[in-house]
């Protein structure tokens, strides 16, 4: 939510910027960090410094809820096994971690990414099951996070160490739209954290 908030008042920021023809000294590719609104708040400008004033309320809150996160899961061995994974952030780690609570659950990977709702529909006829869109079963934000954090994964990894990775090299070498292959490279993060928790649940070494 708090997020939602300080991407409205970037927005904001922007437009308000363009519509009084201000043009600051020094912003950073974010509007709302600490260097840019340290520049923005130099103006004289009331409407511009109550926007100022909220961009840095809500990244006060967001700071302190992050700490929270992490006083609250930082024992917890799956929180800091998914938060390792390029693109899993706290949030992300946490919420996952809450919905997931036992990985033991689960049985397979393919069960797994089912709870997320990310694997293959299917129209189900007498000659041929051909696959449709994703399932959307599950929790919506879980999956709106396990896909937004795989989106991150790929975009952070630039060597292509993952298999993730270079599994959407692969299908966008193949003409896949882009929606497409991300929801793939979803399912395939799934398989991968099933495996990885999985392992650790049986007290293996988890790469």
């Amino acid at each position: 939510t708090e997020s939602n908030i300080l991407s409205d008042t970037r927005r904001q920021l922007r437009s308000y910027l363009l519509l009084k023809n201000i043009k600051p000294g020094k912003l950073t590719n974010d509007i709302a960090s600490a260097t840019s609104l340290a520049s923005l708040s130099r103006y004289g400008d009331r409407p511009l410094a109550l926007l100022v004033t909220r961009a840095r309320d809500t990244r006060h809150r967001m700071d302190l809820t992050l700490k929270d996160i992490e006083e609250e899961f930082r024992e917890e061995p799956m929180y800091r096994n998914i938060k390792s994974i390029k693109g899993f952030g706290p949030v992300i780690s946490a919420y996952l971690c809450s919905m997931i609570i036992d990985i033991n659950r689960f049985t397979t990977g393919n069960q797994f990414a089912a709870y997320f709702g990310i694997v293959p529909g299917q129209r189900e006829s007498a000659e041929s099951s051909p696959h449709c869109r994703i399932t959307r079963r599950g929790d919506a934000t879980a999956r709106h996070l396990l896909v937004h954090a795989t989106r991150l994964h790929i975009q952070f990894d630039k060597d292509r160490e993952s298999s993730v990775s270079r599994m959407y090299d692969r299908l966008k070498s193949r003409g896949f739209p882009t929606k497409k292959a991300l929801m793939a490279c979803a399912n395939k993060m799934a398989h991968v954290l099933f495996t990885r928790l999985k392992a650790l649940s049986d007290g293996k070494e988890v790469a």
